[in-house]
This record gives structure tokens, C-alpha cells and sequence, in this order.
């Protein structure tokens, strides 16, 4: 998520991967700046290569699913087309 950091990422992936051990299989996916919420403008947060390589374990030990690479692929792109078209301002109504 935006403002997430790297100390949040790993509390993350630590719970993750201790519910993965109870039997959990965890869907992993990344933020998107999905146009129409709060969030249409934020940019995406950077994924470190140790975050990665976690998921991926946990992917390949079947202990997680999701499209979270792709996602995180659409997110960029999701980030540059807000950029290219801001959000209008909000007229008001006149007082009657």
C-alpha cells in the first residue's frame, strides 16, 4: 500500500507465512489505483526484490495464490493514466 514501509512489508510476509504454516493459503495481491476511489491518485508503492522472492516461495510451496506480478503491472499503468488525465474540480451549485 502507499505509505507502507518496508518494516510494514515484512510484519506482512511474517503473517503470511505463519498462517501458511496453520494451513492457510494466502491470496496475494498488490495496491492498484483504481479509477473512482480515494486511492485513484496514489502511486504505487515500490515491491523490493526480497518481497518478491517471498511471495514466490510461498507460490511455489502452494501456499499462496494470486496474480500479484500482473497486477503490479497494471498499477503503473493504472498511476500513468490518472497522471495524463487529472481529476476535474467539483462545481458547486449556486445558492438558490
Amino acid at each position: 500500500m502507499p505509505g507502507e514501509s518496508e518494516e510494514d512489508q515484512a510484519q506482512s510476509l511474517r503473517l503470511a507465512a505463519d498462517l501458511a504454516d496453520l494451513g492457510a493459503r494466502i491470496h496475494t495481491h498488490t495496491f492498484m489505483p483504481l479509477p473512482g476511489t480515494p486511492w485513484r491518485d496514489a502511486e504505487p508503492a515500490f515491491i523490493p526484490l526480497a518481497t518478491m522472492s517471498e511471495l514466490d516461495r510461498l507460490a511455489q510451496r502452494g501456499d499462496a495464490y494470486g496474480h500479484w506480478r500482473r497486477q503490479a503491472e497494471h498499477a503503473a499503468r493504472l498511476a500513468e493514466t490518472a497522471k495524463a488525465y487529472p481529476r476535474r474540480a467539483r462545481r458547486r451549485r449556486a445558492a438558490d
